[in-house]
């Protein structure tokens, strides 16, 4: 599984430094290949098919999807799962992550709102995760955006973006225009409101949306349990 709403096994592996980009365009589909060049293992290779294909489910399961079409012709994922995926497996993985996001104070769509360091934030008392992510909030980007600039998943940078908002250490741009994007996206931008006091806006209940796709999983669980 893979999706342009999260950064694909390429992004991970030449970010890591563990595979070049000319071992990558001479052994993409070959996972054979990319082992022999003595970088990478197969039991690594393995762990990132698993966290793209995790991350990328979130991704659509977070956003919305207003058309699709079935494409015969594809090639597929760059690097799928050697023994693949169970899909009740994934599902569930998707809704835990789906919950844990939806129960934090401040969460935020992946898409929707655009960030800015909060004033007088000192990165260098930041972990470099964070520093990195602060770095990156130019007021024009989402979460999904920044994640694809420090190629990290598009579901640790959601929630760390949503727990900075809560400390304090970001804020919500005010119209801003987003930045071009990188890869096509489904879902729409939607920029918060600071109030007079510089604050997180207040926003009604569900206002990131994360929580609304949480009953179209449980159901689509329901009914796979119930199928022979």
């Amino acid at each position: 599984m893979t999706s342009p709403g999260a950064p694909g096994a390429e992004t991970l592996l030449l970010r890591s430094g563990r595979v070049s980009e000319a071992e990558w365009m001479s052994a993409t589909h070959d996972r054979p290949g990319l082992i022999a060049a003595g970088n990478v293992g197969s039991s690594e290779l393995e762990v990132v098919s698993t966290v793209v294909a995790q991350d990328a489910a979130f991704a659509i399961a977070a956003g919305s999807v207003e058309e699709c079409v079935v494409d015969k012709a594809t090639d597929g994922p760059a690097l799928p799962l050697a023994r693949g995926a169970d899909p009740d497996w994934l599902i569930r993985e998707t809704a835990r992550r789906l919950t844990a996001l939806a129960a934090l104070p401040h969460p935020v769509s992946p898409y929707r709102e655009r960030f800015l360091p909060a004033p007088d934030v000192d990165p260098d008392s930041l972990a470099a995760n964070r520093r990195e992510i602060l770095a990156n909030a130019n007021g024009r980007r989402s979460a999904r955006d920044i994640a694809f600039v420090v190629c990290r998943g598009i579901y640790p940078v959601t929630i760390e973006i949503s727990r900075m908002l809560q400390e304090g250490l970001m804020r919500i741009a005010v119209n801003i225009a987003p930045n071009p994007p990188a890869a096509p996206v489904t879902a729409k931008q939607q920029s918060g409101k600071l109030n007079h006091e510089g604050q997180l806006p207040r926003r009604k209940p569900g206002g990131s949306g994360v929580a609304e796709v949480l009953p179209r999983l449980l159901n689509l669980m329901r009914k796979e349990s119930h199928e022979p």
